[in-house]
């Protein structure tokens, strides 16, 4: 018998080893079972990181009844994965997007309610340690009040990467492209500082892949905050930068733009107060002091999944709830569906809520 939480990640495709992973290094959590519909992706994640290969994720919930579950499969299977999950008795931390549609989040809350089961959702980049104190920052006021933010995402995702599985570059697979696979991210960061979204007006195009998706490949946005303050959103996964994905922050006190994509880095910052500043110094020596995760997977996944998956294993271990939970998950993928709708009526679409 071990007091350790029992773990099991589902979809060993891109990211579901990062998962499995970070979970074999996890010293409360054991990684009991990895589990694809491919065997061979199950056995070869099993013999990198652990756990027992599993080939059918209802089979395995039975048998194995784990504590708590990765879901790291395609985007439309997110829902009715996560109600499972949470209907066997796991905890779920459920990859972005956590469905592509308002109905299937729905869903997911409503069932983690009625089973008393934590859901939590995957944004790693919260966790990068610069991101983590400009929120500090930001939080105490040391930029002044808002006036303008934005996120951007210029990266290439060609015919290979699209022809890779069959669900990607679809609105029933993927819910869209660039905007709900890569630019969410930068979505989430962006309003996780800025605070959230009460409309979007959105545009939306296949500029170089018309033959090879039906979904956007560029997209663009203009924002209001909850706040007052008005933003942007920048999004193609048609340039000829391999991933260059920032979020921007002017605010009557000062400004940064960081990124929010691999390398964790602060490229330009401006404070007028001299009190202010010197906080945001402590801050940032602060961040470069935090102990560094090790990285896995795409350079663009950054080295923060281990720190998500760890608050999210001392959140199960401890029964606290966890740094970001299924309704702070909600929101970006709520601004992505909102400026999809907005491109197909032709006019500012508002949000019903904010987390």
């Amino acid at each position: 018998m071990t007091d350790k939480v029992q773990y099991a990640v589902i979809g060993c495709g891109s990211v579901g080893p990062v998962h499995a992973h970070a979970v074999a290094r996890c010293p409360e959590a054991e990684l009991v079972a990895v589990c694809d519909v491919i065997p061979e992706r199950a056995d070869r994640c099993a013999a990198l990181a652990g756990g027992e290969p599993c080939y059918d994720y209802l089979e395995m919930l039975e048998e194995v009844r784990p504590d708590a579950v990765s879901v790291c499969t395609p985007h439309a299977t997110h829902a009715d994965l996560t109600c499972d999950c949470l209907s066997a008795g796991a905890h779920v931390l459920c990859e972005k997007p956590l469905a592509i549609s308002a109905e299937g989040m729905d869903r997911m809350m409503q069932t983690a309610r009625a089973e008393g089961r934590m859901l939590a959702g995957v944004f790693q980049h919260r966790f990068d340690p610069v991101t983590a104190a400009m929120r500090r920052a930001v939080q105490e006021g040391l930029f002044g009040r808002l006036l303008n933010a934005g996120a951007s995402i210029r990266c290439y995702r060609g015919p290979d990467y699209y022809n890779s599985g069959e669900w990607r570059g679809t609105w029933a697979g993927e819910g869209g492209a660039v905007l709900i696979n890569q630019a969410i991210h930068s979505i989430d960061v962006m309003q996780w500082l800025a605070g959230p979204v009460r409309s979007v007006f959105g545009r939306q195009t296949n500029l170089q892949l018309p033959d090879c998706i039906e979904t956007e490949d560029t997209a663009c946005a203009s924002l209001e905050f909850a706040n007052g303050a008005v933003g942007t959103i920048e999004a193609t996964a048609s340039s000829h930068l391999d991933f260059d994905a920032a979020v921007h922050f002017y605010g009557t006190g000062g400004s940064f733009r960081l990124t929010t994509g691999g390398q964790d880095e602060l490229e330009f910052l401006r404070v007028e107060d001299d009190e202010a500043a010197g906080r945001v110094q402590e801050l940032l020596v602060e961040a470069e002091q935090r102990d560094e995760a090790g990285a896995v997977g795409k350079a663009c996944y950054g080295t923060s999944h281990a720190r998500q998956i760890m608050d999210f294993v001392e959140a199960v271990a401890r029964g606290r709830q966890p740094a970001i939970t299924g309704q702070d998950a909600r929101h970006a993928v709520e601004v992505v569906l909102a400026v999809y709708e907005s491109a197909r009526l032709g006019r500012p679409v508002e949000l019903n809520g904010a987390p």
